[in-house]
């Protein structure tokens, strides 16, 4: 049965690596966790019941210790951010800064997730007019305008008054976007009570950010990733979290 268990994780853990680099063309660290997992599972439902290791009890209850570690480690990280993604929502009222974090863009459009999360900002945005925004984001490597010009751009072209937004264009990650934009907030005399929108897997790591950064983290607007990218994104995110959790 744990054989069979191994084998159908392993395809699993490799059909969730492998969809991002065929249809979106992208590779991180979570797309190679993912495939990586993939052939050591299936591989290890394949011996499993072998004499390669069922002549060997000792290290196949070693190897069930280390998948349960890793596991439960998973877990314990994935909860707050299942929490901050999904169980913190923003006030639907007040004078609160909606901070925007960047994400690629494609010339002068923003990528799918950008989109959605400029959809997911322009959602809030409409229904609190008394909510100014702050759009984080620099020009990144092979990018021909900046990430907050573009959702600058994006969001007047859906209707968002212009005075209502304000350009943070030379931060290049998650970390820079806060404390950057907490100074855009300073100068323009903005609300630091904040409203964080990027996807769900995300929040967590931008609020910690954000308090980092001296502002204060109301609630948080997650807009939904693509189902086959968010598996790897989940994954990525454990490796961005072990980075802030050595700088802040």
């Amino acid at each position: 049965m744990l054989s069979i268990f191994f084998i159908i994780l392993g395809v699993g853990c490799l059909f969730f690596g492998v969809i991002p680099l065929i249809f979106y063309r992208i590779f991180h660290p979570g797309v190679l966790t993912l495939l990586a997992a993939g052939c050591l599972l299936t591989a290890l439902g394949y011996l499993w019941n072998r004499p390669v290791l069922k002549t060997k009890p000792k290290c196949k209850k070693g190897l069930l210790g280390i998948l349960l570690a890793g596991f439960l480690t998973g877990v314990g990280i994935s909860l707050p951010m299942l929490y901050y993604g999904f169980f913190s929502p923003p006030p639907q009222d007040g004078q609160v800064t909606v901070v925007v974090l960047g994400c690629q863009v494609l010339g002068d459009q923003p990528s799918l997730m950008l989109r959605r999360r400029l959809d997911t900002a322009l959602e809030y945005l409409s229904i609190n007019p008394q909510a100014s925004a702050v759009l984080a984001g620099g020009r990144g490597d092979g990018e021909d305008y900046s990430e907050a010009y573009v959702m600058e751009r994006y969001l007047t072209a859906k209707g968002i008054d212009p005075s209502r937004l304000y350009q943070e264009d030379t931060s290049t990650n998650t970390r820079e976007n806060l404390l950057y934009s907490a100074s855009v907030i300073l100068e323009n005399q903005l609300s630091t009570q904040i409203v964080l929108v990027t996807d769900a897997f995300h929040q967590w790591r931008g609020t910690l950010y954000g308090k980092s950064a001296g502002l204060t983290v109301l609630g948080n607007c997650s807009s939904a990733t693509p189902w086959g990218l968010l598996p790897s994104y989940w994954v990525r995110e454990f490796y961005g979290l072990l980075v802030s959790w050595t700088v802040l």
